[in-house]
């Protein structure tokens, strides 16, 4: 067997190997096997797929080291779309794809912050975003101001607050795509990262929860900001330091992730290609200018640096660290695995696992370029290092990933543009996302739609002299869904104004009391505890 085969081979194995091992977890539900000495076995679908990702980088990175990639993938001029039908089907896709999240609209206000932007009803008002911090310690005001614009626009119609951060996911979509040729991608490679980008499963927290746009608004910015940069280096005409200068200071205006900014033009600047030190030395003045004003503003509005009270966002340790590279690969396929998969579901992983398989066997490597993208999308996380390690099963706070994405999903593109399958690889690829996606998607509709349900029924149990009602062991976060118990005591309270709900208190005397039973993920009503007094 000839060298490159032989390893090929070794890296092929273990991806194998995961991939099995995703498909079955997610299945079966796990698994356990006993081979003499050795034991085998998994039991969680979310470090499965994980597994299976961080193979699959591996294999890449390993093969990488063989030999340099070429582009296999047609040129721009023999592509059967122009570009503005590209981006035509584009936003078709988006929009396709998002359009069930019109749907999911909870009446919990920091689903939307409504109320907040409802209280704001003057010029003073308005102002006070920039000159105040927000309730949570944070300081974001110009993303303030786009829910401002929703609440103005569309009042308590919650469905057109979805709107906007459609919007806000194409405009990106978009921007990448400029990005990937800025860069000197080829035509082909930019469009299929940008559909990639565009379907992400691991994308659907920011687009889908409309409080959530500071991760769309703030990588706008820095797309922005990087293209700005880029083509100043370039030596485009009618472009200077001072466009970047300021859509970067717009980022960090919407969210810190922002401030990933000078991580990733270093990384370019260093690595990508040689461009004119004056300029270099010029765009990092300008920038490194607009990060010293920014956080001068920031302490003086904060009295310090932010953040949740007492929050670990500041906090470093060696697991800190390796929390990067563990969840940065979730990046490649993000699902909620804390529900028991549909079949569909189960079939995309294994449609994806059978992709990255045959990108391997194909010869699909990482070539230098590839690397540093994957570089670009770990500096890109580095905000995000302490909490990063968050993101688990139900891929809540999937959103911190949304902005390294686009470097892994550049990285793919490329990477698979080594080989002639390379179009209807990345086409199984978008497509397996887009069904993750739409999962994604089905378990906060249908999660809304269930405490809609339970309610309803909790409504029709009280009689008109119930005033107490007692909840146990309700969880926080019911299907892995941000807000679902909030959201089920809203409803509940909406539909008997009058009522006092507890939640896991041992000493009250309801005159209704439910227990959560987590196999059915419903209320189960009880009877009142012994120690209350029959009713007269």
């Amino acid at each position: 067997m000839k060298k490159p085969a032989l390893l090929r081979t070794l890296f092929l194995a273990p991806l194998l190997l995961c991939a099995i091992s995703a498909v079955v977890v997610c299945s079966t539900g796990g698994y356990d096997l006993s081979l003499g000495p050795m034991h085998l076995g998994s039991h969680s679908p979310f470090k499965a797929i994980l597994q299976m990702e961080g193979a699959f980088l591996f294999a890449l990175i390993g093969l990488g080291l063989l030999s340099p990639a070429e582009s296999a993938l047609p040129s721009a001029s023999s592509h059967r779309l122009g570009f503005y039908a590209w981006l035509a089907l584009l936003i078709t896709l988006v929009g396709a794809a998002y359009a069930p999240s019109l749907a999911v609209n909870f009446q919990y206000q920091d689903w939307d912050f409504r109320l907040a932007s409802s209280a704001i009803r003057s010029l003073h008002d308005t102002v006070e975003l920039f000159t105040k911090p927000q309730a949570d310690g944070f300081y974001r005001p110009m993303t303030f101001l786009a829910l401002l614009v929703d609440d103005r626009v569309f009042g308590n119609h919650a469905w057109g607050y979805h709107l906007q951060n459609i919007a806000f996911h194409i405009a990106n979509c978009i921007l990448f795509l400029i990005l990937a040729r800025t860069l000197g991608f080829a035509e082909s490679v930019a469009r299929w990262a940008a559909v990639l980008f565009a379907v992400a499963a691991v994308n659907f927290e920011p687009v889908l929860w409309p409080a959530a746009r500071f991760d769309l608004t703030a990588t706008a910015c820095t797309l922005l900001a990087i293209i700005f940069a880029l083509r100043y280096l370039d030596g485009a005409s009618a472009s200077t330091p001072a466009f970047s200068a300021i859509a970067f200071a717009l980022g960090i205006l919407n969210k810190e992730s922002a401030y990933c900014l000078p991580l990733v033009l270093g990384c370019l600047i260093l690595f990508w290609r040689k461009w004119p030190v004056s300029r270099v030395l010029r765009l990092a003045a300008v920038t490194f200018l607009v990060i010293a004003v920014m956080i001068l503003i920031r302490l003086a509005v904060l009295r310090g640096v932010g953040g949740y009270p007492d929050s670990p966002h500041y906090a470093f340790t060696l697991k800190t660290l390796i929390s990067l590279f563990t969840r940065l690969p979730v990046g490649l396929f993000g699902v909620n695995s804390s529900v028991t998969p549909p079949f569909w579901l189960i079939a995309s992983i294994a449609t994806l696992g059978g992709v990255m398989i045959a990108a391997v066997i194909a010869g699909a490597r990482a070539s230098r370029p590839d690397l540093v993208l994957l570089l670009c999308a770990l500096l890109t996380a580095l905000p995000t290092l302490n909490i990063i390690n968050w993101i688990g099963e139900p891929m809540q706070q999937a959103r911190y990933l949304y902005m390294p994405g686009i470097w892994l999903c550049l990285f793919v593109a490329s990477v698979m543009s080594t080989r002639k399958s390379a179009i209807p690889l990345l086409a199984l690829w978008a497509a397996a996302n887009l069904a993750g996606l739409e999962h994604n998607l089905n378990v906060y509709r249908t999660t809304l739609a269930k405490t809609e349900v339970i309610a309803e029924r909790v409504r029709r149990d009280a009689s008109p002299g119930v005033r107490t009602i007692l909840i146990r062991d309700l969880p926080d976060q019911p299907n892995g869904v941000f807000f679902a118990s909030s959201e089920l005591i809203t409803q509940i309270k909406s539909a008997i104004p009058d009522a006092v709900i507890f939640r896991d208190n041992n000493e009250a005397c309801p005159d209704l009391a439910y227990r959560w039973n987590p196999s059915t993920t419903d209320l189960v009503r009880e009877p009142m505890p012994a120690f209350c007094p029959s009713p007269p």
